[in-house]
């Protein structure tokens, strides 16, 4: 077992073909090197595979805290996208 989500658990070939899945879906959408990709999802496997399908992607990830105001927001992401 590779990584456990609170109603299965994943082998490490099941994790990469999801974040490769992940990550040809972010392709199809445009996102490619260089980009600038922010998350905000709860915690668990899919923060995971989405995380690393950026990676994969060619992209930066820019983690966000659920917490932060609608002006926090923004400025962390004019922040951390540069």
């Amino acid at each position: 077992m590779s990584q456990m989500d609170y109603t299965r658990s994943y082998t490490r070939a099941e994790l990469l073909r999801l974040m490769e899945r992940y990550a040809a879906g972010y392709q199809a959408l445009g996102i490619k090197q260089g980009d600038h990709v922010c998350i905000h999802i709860k915690n668990g496997v899919n923060s995971f595979a989405a995380m690393f399908g950026i990676i994969f992607a060619g992209a930066t990830v820019i983690l966000s805290k659920p917490t932060l105001t609608h002006r926090e927001y923004q400025s962390h992401l004019l922040t951390e996208a540069t």
